[in-house]
């Protein structure tokens, strides 16, 4: 089965397990045909000898092809192409190369790895067991079709992440041929809080398998590794992300779940979603197909104060920490600064815009700090106490800046600079000395032609931005100085959002490559929700309010 893929090696949550595997009876043998090892395997050594071949056809990077010897597995190369499907070859010449135990029960069938854990006591079907680096993921084992001994698919644990409960949040595992992928490849699976790693169902494009059990290969030398153990957050680690979707519409997708709605959307606007300090609403401004203001509560409620929008531009709403106060910023249809608050208050200012742009908006105790391009292109600063700057900072026409408040009272604008490269602002204050002293922080990064960045901080006054790079992949950049990109490619016409989440990890919510609404969490854990956007539009997310 052939799955288009249009994005690079690495695919996302839930995207896939899809792999084949040749159907057979196996029935465990016993410890027949007993290959020695030549030194003990180690997890972490399985994991670097298959993330090696990734992107190697079946011949593999010898170019003589993956099979353990001394087993029933035979060559998974001829001729140069596939010899038939290989996933099980794969994982067996892995385990060999590592230095596992491997024996004659292995043979090209996937549904041969429960035989072999059979033989060795290695089987883990328990939905209580925590996978480790190593394991071999046998999918569907004579379930979804399969007769006795038989498996859709084997893969391999590269790699494992932990929510702070210490239940499993992903699973990394590297596959040899699936889906008609033919070249060892990387897929992460997504687990939520409190779902267990055995039983899940992963799946794409209308194809699912679920995990039946982990086989740990025999001969380790490591000691299995527990979780780490930490305190819950205060708050649920949870967020909502919003966007406009592929028929103008809001729709929400809320840590899993799907939010529907029917409210009209401009063709090319954004949304901007918050959390509320009441910990469990979050509200969205949006510019709806009349092009005016429109507010949507996650408790069903909306609003529209009537207030006209500049067409194909997006507000942006900040918490206040009084009450569940916020306040909401955009461009007006007369091209200024405009602003609208949860008391029901609007003002319009007499502060130009930059045609086709947003302002940004932070809250900063009860109140705020708004930064936007001016209508002669350079970053402008204006704050609730009345406090107006227009700084030296030229911008990128028609792109818009990103705002963070920090909790030492200071706040980082990041933006694309006229040199069409990321840059960033950082303030110690919200007075006009502490901006004119502002540090001034050009990056070498260049960013794709009229796309923005986002910025999201964390209570100890670091800071994080996500953006788009001139090669269309998702990028970040933090206050430490470093910087990470991922194989995650993006609409090139689109904007990334990022928010902070209370365990001091961040969510990404960006438009990918085939106009999916994408989610991506810290260390490039990737979810293709399967939701269509519009195409070039930008999504926004948020987690609940944390002061």
């Amino acid at each position: 089965m052939n799955l288009p893929l249009k994005r690079r090696l690495a695919t996302a949550l839930s995207a896939a397990l899809l792999a084949t595997a040749l159907p057979a009876a196996l029935l465990a043998t016993g410890l027949t045909g007993l290959v020695a090892s030549r030194a003990l395997a180690s997890g972490p050594s399985i994991a670097a000898i298959a993330s090696n071949q990734q992107g190697y056809g079946p011949c593999g990077a010898s170019g003589n092809g993956y099979y353990a010897t001394g087993t029933s597995q035979s060559d998974s190369c001829y001729e140069g192409g596939e010899a038939h499907a290989w996933c099980a070859d794969f994982a067996g010449w892995v385990w060999q190369q590592a230095g596992a135990t491997v024996d004659t029960n292995l043979t090209d069938a996937a549904g041969s790895f429960v035989a072999y854990g059979n033989a060795h006591g290695t089987v883990h079907g328990n939905a209580s067991y925590l996978p480790q680096v190593g394991d071999a993921a046998v999918f569907d084992y004579e379930t979804n079709g399969n007769g006795p001994g038989a498996a859709d698919h084997v893969a391999l644990v590269s790699s494992i992440s932990y929510n702070p409960d210490g239940s499993i949040a992903s699973l990394t595992y590297m596959n040899g041929n699936w889906g008609g992928v033919v070249a060892p490849q990387t897929v992460t699976d997504d687990y939520l809080v409190g779902q267990e790693p055995v039983g899940e169902i992963g799946g794409e494009n209308g194809i699912q398998m679920t995990i039946s059990d982990y086989v740990s290969p025999a001969g380790l030398t490591t000691t299995p590794t527990a979780p780490p153990t930490s305190t819950a957050p205060a708050l649920p680690n949870t967020y909502l992300a919003e966007m406009n979707d592929n028929v103008n519409q809001l729709y929400g997708f809320q840590a899993g779940t799907n939010k529907g709605t029917t409210l009209g959307m401009d063709s090319y606007a954004a949304p901007s979603t918050i959390g509320l300090s009441d910990d469990s609403t979050y509200v969205t401004a949006f510019e709806d197909n009349d092009d005016q203001l429109h507010l949507h509560y996650s408790t069903g409620n909306n609003s529209n104060p009537k207030l006209a929008m500049a067409t194909a531009t997006g507000p942006s709403i900040a918490a206040l920490n009084s009450g569940n106060a916020w306040e909401a910023a955009y461009q007006g249809p007369n091209g200024y600064l405009d602003l609208y608050s949860s008391a029901g208050v609007s003002k319009t200012t007499t502060l130009g815009m930059d045609q086709l742009t947003s302002p940004a908006i932070a809250g900063s105790g009860s109140g705020w700090i708004v930064a936007f391009q001016d209508n002669d292109n350079y970053l402008y600063i204006t704050t609730s106490a009345g406090v107006e700057y227009e700084t030296p900072l030229g911008m990128a026409p028609e792109t818009s800046p990103a705002i963070t408040a920090l909790a030492n009272g200071g706040f980082v604008v990041a933006f694309q600079a006229n040199t069409g490269k990321l840059y960033t602002f950082s303030v110690s204050g919200t007075s006009l000395a502490a901006m004119k002293a502002g540090n001034k922080n050009p990056t070498p990064y260049g960013m794709e032609a009229i796309t923005n960045p986002s910025i999201a901080s964390y209570t100890d006054n670091t800071w994080r931005v996500a953006f788009q790079t001139n090669d269309n992949d998702l990028y970040t950049y933090s206050s430490d100085g470093t910087d990470h990109t991922s194989t995650m490619q993006m609409d090139p016409n689109s904007s990334p959002a990022i928010t902070a989440l209370p365990d001091g990890t961040y969510e990404m919510a960006f438009e990918a490559n085939n106009d999916h609404l994408d989610i991506d969490h810290t260390g490039y854990v990737n979810l293709d929700t399967h939701l269509g956007m519009m195409t070039g539009t930008s999504p926004t997310i948020s987690a609940l309010y944390n002061p």
